[in-house]
């Protein structure tokens, strides 16, 4: 094995995927890795959780499921705070039925 394949070898793992949250009217579009939509009128509450001093944005499903979001992240953007903002405001504008939190 020559050089090069050990070094892509080691490499190529670490490098993360670009991970990213997408808005639409019908859909919060988790995107990096493995991709899924998320329906707004299935989301019955977000929620910013502290982990180890790490804000994140946490999305309850309503079939009882919560998916942690890896962006935005505290950590790793200065924007957190407002992009999480964003998230609440959409999904507050686009929620619907009784029972949401």
């Amino acid at each position: 094995m020559g050089l090069n394949a050990i070094l892509a070898s080691v490499v190529v793992p670490a490098l993360v995927p670009q991970y990213r949250v997408e808005l639409s009217d019908d859909f919060l579009v988790l995107r990096g890795g493995k991709c899924r939509d998320i329906a707004w009128r299935d989301i019955i509450g977000l929620e910013v959780r502290k982990t180890t001093g790490v804000r994140t944005v946490v999305v309850h499903v309503s079939d009882g499921r919560r998916i942690p979001l890896r962006a935005p992240m505290s950590f790793l953007d200065r924007r957190f705070d407002d992009k999480a903002q964003v998230l609440m405001d959409w999904w507050t504008a686009r929620r619907v039925g009784p029972g949401r939190v």
